[in-house]
C-alpha cells in the first residue's frame, strides 16, 4: 500500500511583505529620521484566534547593521504607548518613532520561552540569540509550551527612509504538526485499534528561529511520536464506528531537517468486529504475514526462487486466480493488499515447478511440470476441449508458460489451449483455443514472501488487520507522487488511513485520500 499524506502549509504567520512602503501621511520629516509601523498579524479565520495563534507577550527588536540593539518594544499583558494587541491575541501594532534613515534587522518573538534572555537597548545580537535552541521536556516526546503558548517568530530587514514607514509581519510558528486519523468506510462494523505508531524519527530539539535551509541544532537526536500502543490483555472501549473517522495521532513537532524523514514507517493493527461490540481486550497470537513484489510479465527461472509463492493476475484487470476445490475461479480485487488480507488468502497461491527455460527472438518459454495450488494441494490440468473449465487434479500436468509483451500464457503443452479469464467476477476459469493477443488469455505474476510473526490482536474479532508501510509518500504541487522527506515549521502532515471491509472476502483494504492545499484560513487548534 501506498501511503499519501494530506500535506498542507500552515501560513497562520509568514511574513507577507518584507519590503517596507511609505505612506502618505501628514507627518512631518525631522532631521533625517522616519518612523516604522509594524502590523503583526495572523491569517486566521475571523473570530478568536486557535492556540498555536494567539500572541500571549511579544516582543520586537530593532537592531543596525551590526545587530547592535536600537529599539525595544514589548507587550506582557497591556497595551502601552509602543505596542496594542487586538482583543483576539492574534493582531498587533507597534508604533516606533524617530529611527534615524538606513538599514535595520527585525527581530519579533511572540510567546517567548521563559528561559529565554532579553537583550537591551545597546547590546549586541549574537547566536545566543538567533540559534536560541528549544528543547523536549525531560521525558516527553512532544514539545511543551505551557500556559505561555507556542512560540511564533520572525527575522526580518526594513529599510527606514523619512516620514512612516509600514511593514506587515506575520510570524511562523515554531513546530509543524503531524497527524494520523482513520476512517471508518464500513456499514455495520466497528473498528479497534490496538496500535497506531509512525517511525522513530521525532526530533528532540529546534531552533527558536528558522535558519537557512531549514538547519537542525547540533546533537539533534530523533525518538518515538505519540501512539496508540494497547499492551496484552488491555480492554480497549475506544473504538470507530460505521462511517465516522477519529483522529488517532496528533502532535507537534520540531523540524525535522531535510530529508531526514524520507524513511519514516506508518504501522497500525486492529480489528473488525460488529457494530454492537462496545470493547474488546487485546491478545497475542503468532500470524503468517505476506509481503508482495514487484509484479512481473516475464517468466524466468530466477523469479521462481526468489519468492515462497506467486499470485497470478490478468493482464487486463485486477481478476486473480483462486482454487475452488478440483477447479479454479476467477475473483476481482481492488488491490494486492486487499487480496492478501482475504481470511483465504493461501487459495490465490501458486507454486511453480520449472523443468527448463529457452529463450526465442519472440518471446521466451519456460516447460513446467506442475503449477501447483498450495490450499488444495493440487495441480493445473488445462482440458483441450474448447471452454471447458481448468481443473486442479492429484496429478500433475506438464504445461508451458510463455512470456510475451502482454504477460505470460498459460497452455497445455505447445498446443492453442490456454487459461482464458472471462472477466466475471466468482466464474469459472476455462480453456480456450483462442487467438493471441487479447488480454483474456494473458496473465502476470506477484512474487509473494511469508513470514510468521508475534503479533497482538483482539480477541473474538471478526477480521484482524496488521499493515507496515515503509514510507510515507505525498501528492504534490503538481499532481505527482513524492516521498514525504521532511517536516518543516508552519507544516501541516494529515495521513488520512480509509478502511474498507468486506465481508464476502473477509478482507481488510486500505486506501488514503487525496489532498487540496490548506488555504491561509488554517488554524493551530
Amino acid at each position: 500500500m501506498r501511503v499519501f499524506a494530506k500535506y498542507g502549509i500552515w501560513t497562520v504567520i509568514l511574513l507577507l511583505a518584507f519590503a517596507c512602503k511609505k505612506e502618505n501621511s501628514p507627518e512631518v520629516i525631522q532631521d533625517g529620521t522616519g518612523s516604522l509601523v509594524l502590523n503583526i498579524g495572523s491569517s486566521t479565520k475571523a473570530g478568536t484566534a486557535a492556540d498555536g495563534d494567539k500572541m500571549n507577550n511579544l516582543h520586537v527588536w530593532v537592531t543596525d547593521k551590526s545587530d547592535v540593539v536600537v529599539r525595544y518594544a514589548s507587550w506582557t499583558g497591556s497595551d502601552n504607548g509602543l505596542v496594542t494587541m487586538d482583543a483576539t491575541h492574534a493582531a498587533a501594532k507597534v508604533s516606533i518613532s524617530n529611527i534615524n534613515r538606513g538599514e535595520y534587522n527585525i527581530y519579533i518573538i511572540a510567546n517567548a520561552p521563559s528561559s529565554f534572555t532579553y537583550p537591551a537597548v545597546g547590546a549586541t545580537i549574537g547566536d545566543s540569540f538567533k540559534k536560541f535552541v528549544l528543547k523536549l521536556p525531560d521525558g516527553r516526546i512532544e514539545p511543551d509550551f505551557g500556559t505561555g503558548g507556542m512560540p511564533l517568530t520572525l527575522i526580518s530587514s526594513v529599510s527606514i527612509s523619512p516620514g512612516k514607514n509600514v511593514l506587515n509581519a506575520e510570524l511562523v510558528r515554531v513546530c509543524g504538526r503531524i497527524r494520523v486519523s482513520v476512517r471508518n468506510h464500513t456499514t455495520s462494523k466497528n473498528i479497534f485499534l490496538q496500535s497506531v505508531k509512525l517511525g522513530a524519527l521525532n526530533p528532540d530539539r529546534g531552533y527558536l528561529f528558522q535558519q537557512d535551509g531549514h538547519a537542525v541544532p547540533d546533537g539533534n537526536t530523533y525518538g518515538e511520536f505519540v501512539s496508540i500502543d494497547n499492551a496484552k490483555g488491555t480492554e480497549v472501549k475506544d473504538y470507530i464506528a460505521p462511517g465516522t473517522m477519529e483522529t488517532v495521532i496528533d502532535q507537534y513537532i520540531f523540524e525535522t531537517g531535510l530529508d531526514a524523514v524520507a524513511n519514516m514507517s506508518l504501522s497500525f493493527s486492529g480489528g473488525i468486529f460488529a457494530q454492537n461490540t462496545v470493547s474488546a481486550v487485546v491478545k497475542a497470537a503468532k500470524m503468517d504475514v505476506y509481503s508482495p513484489g514487484k509484479e512481473f510479465a516475464g517468466f524466468y527461472k530466477k523469479n521462481i526462487v526468489s519468492a515462497d509463492y506467486f499470485i497470478i493476475r490478468n493482464s487486463g484487470a485486477n481478476y486473480f486466480l483462486r482454487s475452488n476445490g478440483s477447479g479454479m475461479k476467477q475473483y476481482y480485487h481492488n488491490t494486492v493488499e486487499e487480496l492478501l488480507a482475504s481470511n483465504e488468502v493461501e487459495r490465490y497461491f501458486w507454486t511453480f515447478d520449472v523443468k527448463s527455460y529457452v529463450a526465442s527472438s519472440r518471446y521466451g518459454k519456460s516447460v513446467v511440470n506442475s503449477i501447483k495450488n498450495v490450499f488444495e494441494g493440487k495441480y493445473v490440468n488445462i482440458s483441450t476441449t474448447d471452454y471447458d473449465p481448468v481443473t486442479l487434479s492429484s496429478t500433475a500436468q506438464s504445461l508451458i508458460v510463455g512470456t510475451q509483451s502482454p504477460g505470460m500464457l498459460i497452455r497445455y503443452n505447445d498446443g492453442q489451449y490456454k487459461v482464458y479469464c472471462s472477466y466475471t467476477n466468482g466464474d469459472d476459469v476455462r480453456s480456450r483455443y483462442y487467438t493471441n493477443g487479447e488480454n483474456f488469455v494473458y496473465w502476470k505474476m506477484i512474487p509473494v514472501t511469508k513470514k510468521q510473526e508475534d503479533v497482538l490482536t483482539f480477541t473474538g474479532a471478526e477480521k484482524d488487520f496488521h499493515k507496515n508501510v515503509s514510507s510515507i509518500d505525498y501528492i504534490d504541487e503538481f499532481g505527482v507522487s513524492v516521498p514525504l522527506t521532511d517536516i518543516c515549521r508552519n507544516e501541516d502532515v494529515n495521513i488520512i488511513i480509509n478502511v474498507f471491509y468486506n465481508p464476502e472476502y473477509a478482507s481488510v483494504y486500505f486506501e488514503v485520500s487525496g489532498w487540496t492545499p490548506i488555504s491561509n484560513e488554517t488554524t493551530f487548534d
